[in-house]
């Protein structure tokens, strides 16, 4: 007679498979590194609604730990309440009218710009909002694309050119390190044979630019201190064109020597160059309105007037309705390709001064 074989408990051949897929999404992970440290190379597609021109309400969440609600704003989401932090919806709310105002209706090419919108969705763009610094943000490091932070009052309390500029500063950090560098590889990849690595080489050796706050002392590793020195040579050189040096910055830097759009033009023909081959082509000014109502933020309810919601964009109209249709702090998507920009890499989309 045959014996019927014994078994012994153990996971079904679904959870097998499951485990597996679990495991090797682990090490895909692992195999693929983000670049200057925070960038993201694993594109959600999932993530990409088919109007990028949305913005969600603000929303309570228990999975974005440290951060308690987010909001996110064409394609850029911004976490905020940390444990021990309060920070006003209004708040918020005046930041989403900011990057709005950066991709208006009126650009001279929206397809561009909805290209770089759609990376910052692809690729989780990604900004948190403290009243004071929190460096221990736990498992959210890994699973979007976060850079920098911004600080609401604490030392910009009663400073209101500081606070603008903090804000834009880093808003500009987040559109440049992700949007530009997926949406242009060859001109704003963060690799050291980008057009920008080498317009900010330009800045440097005529004395324009100063790195050494960003020196292989203060960061070791190259490849996240190429990414630093780069993208604060961008925001440097876009706040002067745009005026916003100009008109909010105060004192006298020992960094950035321009103060002009003209400047900029006539002395970093190669940063000009890329500015008109691509962003001239895809951004707007955020209106003094609206600057000014950031630099009366305090983080606290006693702040600026309350911004107009949902928000009427000009030329869009209303554009509220970003669903948030996946949990957006999710670990990334099982089976992620690893697309790493590199010299030869065309992006997300044509490279803009190809044609």
């Amino acid at each position: 007679d045959r014996t019927t074989p014994t078994t012994t408990a153990g996971p079904s051949n679904s959870m097998r498979i499951l485990l597996l897929l679990l495991l090797a999404a682990a090490a895909a992970a692992q195999q693929c590194p983000r670049t200057g440290g925070c960038i993201l190379n694993t594109p959600d597609d999932g993530n990409v609604p088919l109007n990028p021109y949305v913005v969600s309400e603000i929303v309570s969440t228990d999975s974005c730990t440290p951060f308690t609600k987010y909001l996110r704003v064409y394609g850029l989401l911004l976490m905020a309440n940390p444990s021990g932090q309060s920070l006003p919806d209004n708040t918020i709310k005046w930041i989403a009218h900011a990057v709005t105002e950066l991709f208006p209706p009126t650009a001279s090419d929206l397809d561009l710009q909805k290209k770089v919108i759609e990376s910052m969705f692809r690729y989780r763009a990604a900004l948190p909002l403290f009243q004071t610094n929190v460096m221990d943000l736990g498992a959210i490091e890994e699973r979007v694309s976060m850079c920098d932070i911004i600080t609401i009052g604490g030392e910009f309390r009663l400073n209101r050119e500081g606070q603008v500029m903090e804000i834009y500063e880093h808003l500009l950090h987040a559109i440049t390190d992700v949007g530009l560098h997926r949406t242009f590889p060859r001109e704003w990849g963060i690799t050291a044979t980008s057009d920008l690595y080498h317009a900010m080489q330009e800045a440097i050796t005529a004395g324009l630019y100063d790195v050494s706050d960003y020196g292989e002392t203060q960061i070791p590793d190259q490849e996240a201190r190429n990414r630093v020195q780069m993208q604060e040579f961008a925001y440097w050189a876009l706040s002067t064109i745009q005026g916003v040096h100009t008109l909010y910055f105060k004192g006298e830097s020992t960094e950035w020597k321009l103060s002009r759009s003209l400047d900029v033009q006539n002395q970093l023909p190669k940063f000009w160059a890329i500015h008109e081959a691509t962003t001239a082509k895809i951004f707007g000014e955020i209106s003094t309105a609206t600057l000014n109502a950031l630099g009366n933020l305090q983080g606290s309810e006693i702040d600026t007037e309350e911004a107009p919601w949902p928000i009427l964009a000009v030329g869009r109209g209303d554009v509220s309705g970003d669903v948030v249709g996946e949990d957006p702090c999710s670990p990334s998507p099982i089976g992620g390709v690893c697309n790493i920009v590199s010299s030869g890499s065309t992006g997300d989309s044509s490279s803009a001064a190809s044609g």
